[in-house]
């Protein structure tokens, strides 16, 4: 059994075949995919080593920003693409790990204003690691809180415990046993931490695992042989906290085999500026006033996190997907062997198979963002948005097709009654497609649209379609129909295709047994019933797109109006596949956050408060214009304003009798995005 595995919540479109993985923590011979176990999805929170080679040489720190809040740049070309340059955390350079054999050091300053580092050789106490205790039953992704012999101040708090995490980093206030994937991103935004080795470690498969010596001048926690997961490579590595406040950290010479890991100490909160430098050159005379890294990684990618915080700088958070192209020639960063791929970032969903989560705020959205899709070089997609898109030949899926499947990932495909041995008979590649021998009505989350020819034909069933649409099943999980008015469908068993990861193929006949299947199967097999349901599911979406471009090149035009076809085409794209039953708008507006919105539930015959805002204060008077659809089941005023300079307006909401009516916030400024929300009255 694999301790607290994880399922990355990334599916991914895999070359030819578009297999997705799932797995945040692959075994050595495969997949550990098991969507029961997925408690988070896993990020690829890594920070940019920016001009790397530069930076080694003149062994100068570069301050990265990663808040929001500071200065950036971005163009948009036309009315939905944003063009992000590759600097300032980007883009990400290999960097092999360097610190083999020496010790770090960071020395607190009197006044508080920050830590100097020192770097030397040496360092490793093999006594202390000898006579420390073992941390009894450290697991993998696993922490324990400790006790501290004296008071120990870390960026101006002080404390008297702090918490042991098994992927080689200590952390004060919390402890930190997720799966996600160990970066500096998490760092940056986590709890205060000092990080000798962040990386996927498994002190189960140890001897020695990881120990504390505590005395009364200093506390020495020592990972000792602690491998990778699924691996034999040993780390072996130390952290010292001194009464002073002092912080050292030492690498046992030539015991260091790492692939990608951060080593850092951080107030955490995303607070002040990260600063990138070759830690093992040190830092000088300089005070580092708040997050202090370096990043090793063994491939060259971008950084999917930062490049929204980039966006975000610029651009308020209006959007419920955003969707990263490269124009760097490179492959995915998320999911570096497939075409696209989709991480759910927020979710607050009940009944679809996916938990809840909220990891917005690390790329920069307080509250909107629901899902990243990463879909990788520009380069790969036709120019025509309708062509079939290369990699996917014989499935009739087109580059628009692409958009419509990573974006229908929010929801799909993660539910479906079982058989007696336990398999998920719906699910194909990865537990997150539906499978090849299920009637999935044509979605665009494969299977096919199959039709049963008879008891009597040889073969009985033959695929007459595949990626045409958002199924029955897949709208009910969308939450855009009623369940009573989605038929039964039927899945092949015992199909002589064998394969049911296989791509869907118009045109395929086959044979089997036909077993029927009702929704109430997959709604049990979800644990619950959606919600919000049918009623007061949103259905209105906006989206982004954002592609990173070279350092001081422009977006190439050629590039620019391919993407912009896409854009074009899209939300006609959208309403087709969801048969009328959603709508999209692509373009960069500013953000209305609605209190009442997306959705809502009101006891009857009572009155509540409500809340218009704008993130920035405007100059003149905005005018919000609220239209009712249906009932009248709630009382509001016709139009509110929110008066220049101010950002909020308040105004009373009358439920009146039982029913479900939507409310349209309209600006008087179409700068402004507007808001739909679907309102119960119970």
């Amino acid at each position: 059994m694999i301790p607290r595995s994880v399922i990355r919540l990334v599916a991914a479109l895999c070359s030819s075949l578009m297999v997705f993985p799932v797995s945040a923590k692959p075994l050595p011979a495969g997949c550990g995919t098991d969507p029961s176990t997925e408690r988070r999805a896993a990020r690829q929170y890594l920070y940019e080593q920016a001009q790397w080679n530069r930076l080694i040489e003149t062994a100068s720190p570069l301050a990265l920003a990663p808040r929001p809040e500071t200065t950036e740049s971005s163009t948009d070309y036309g009315p939905g693409i944003a063009v992000i340059d590759d600097s300032n955390g980007v883009r990400v350079r290999q960097n092999p790990f360097s610190l083999n054999g020496k010790q770090l050091v960071f020395t607190p300053q009197a006044d508080g204003s920050g830590y100097k580092l020192t770097a030397g050789s040496g360092g490793y106490d093999t006594a202390a690691a000898t006579a420390g205790q073992a941390i009894e039953n450290l697991d993998d992704d696993d922490t324990r809180q400790v006790n501290l012999p004296f008071d120990f101040t870390f960026y101006g708090k002080s404390y008297r415990s702090l918490f042991i995490n098994s992927d080689g980093n200590l952390s004060f206030e919390q402890g930190d046993s997720a799966s996600s994937d160990r970066s500096l991103s998490r760092i940056a935004a986590g709890p205060p931490r000092i990080a000798a080795f962040f990386s996927d470690l498994n002190p189960v498969d140890s001897v020695e695992g990881v120990r504390m010596l505590s005395a009364s001048d200093r506390v020495v926690i020592s990972w000792v042989g602690v491998p990778f997961y699924g691996t034999l490579r040993r780390q072996t590595f130390q952290i010292e906290l001194r009464a002073s406040g002092e912080i050292a950290m030492a690498y046992l010479s030539n015991q260091i085999l790492a692939d990608d890991i951060v080593t850092a100490i951080s107030p955490g909160g995303l607070i002040g500026q990260t600063r990138l430098l070759p830690l093992g050159a040190g830092g000088g005379d300089e005070v580092f006033p708040a997050t202090i890294a370096e990043v090793f990684s063994s491939r060259e990618t971008y950084d999917i996190p930062r490049a929204l915080q980039r966006f975000y700088s610029t651009h308020e958070d209006a959007y419920d997907n955003i969707f990263v192209f490269n124009a760097l020639n490179m492959e995915p960063s998320y999911c570096p062997t497939a075409i696209a791929c989709t991480d759910v970032v927020r979710n607050n969903v009940l009944g679809y198979g996916r938990p809840p989560i909220d990891d917005g705020p690390i790329y920069g959205s307080p509250k909107r963002l629901e899902a990243i899709i990463d879909m990788g070089s520009v380069d790969g997609y036709p120019d025509n948005p309708f062509q079939e898109h290369p990699l996917r030949g014989g499935t009739g899926d087109t580059g628009l097709n692409i958009f419509g499947h990573e974006a229908s990932h929010r929801y799909l495909a993660w539910a479906s009654p079982r058989n007696s041995a336990g398999t998920q008979i719906l699910l194909g590649r990865q537990g997150a497609h539906w499978n090849f021998n299920f009637n999935s009505e044509g979605s665009l989350v494969e299977g096919n649209r199959i039709m049963d020819l008879g008891e009597a034909a040889n073969p009985r069933f033959l695929s007459v379609g595949a990626g045409e649409r958002i199924g029955p099943f897949d709208q009910y999980f969308f939450g855009w129909r009623d369940p009573a008015t989605v038929p039964p469908s039927f899945v092949v068993l015992n199909s002589t295709v064998t394969n049911t990861s296989a791509p869907p193929r118009p045109g395929a006949r086959f044979n089997g047994v036909r077993r029927d299947v009702e929704l109430q199967e997959l709604i049990d097999a979800a644990g619950a019933a959606r919600y919000p349901d049918y009623q007061i599911a949103p259905r209105n979406y906006r989206w982004a797109i954002i592609v990173i471009v070279p350092e001081g090149q422009p977006l190439p035009e050629p590039v620019a109006a391919k993407l912009e076809r896409y854009r074009a085409a899209l939300g006609e794209f959208w309403a087709y596949a969801s048969e009328g039953n959603s709508n999209l708008d692509m373009q960069f507006r500013r953000a209305l956050d609605v209190s009442f919105a997306p959705f809502q539930e009101l006891s009857a015959r009572t009155t509540t408060s409500a809340t218009i805002s704008i993130q920035k204060a405007h100059t003149e008077d905005l005018r919000l214009t609220l239209e009712g659809v249906g009932g009248p089941h709630v009382k509001v005023p016709a139009e509110v304003v929110i008066p220049a300079g101010a950002t909020t307006v308040t105004f009373e909401m009358e439920a009146l009798d039982p029913g479900y009516q939507i409310l349209n916030v309209r600006p008087s400024d179409d700068r402004w995005e507007t808001r739909q929300t679907r309102i119960r009255v119970n």
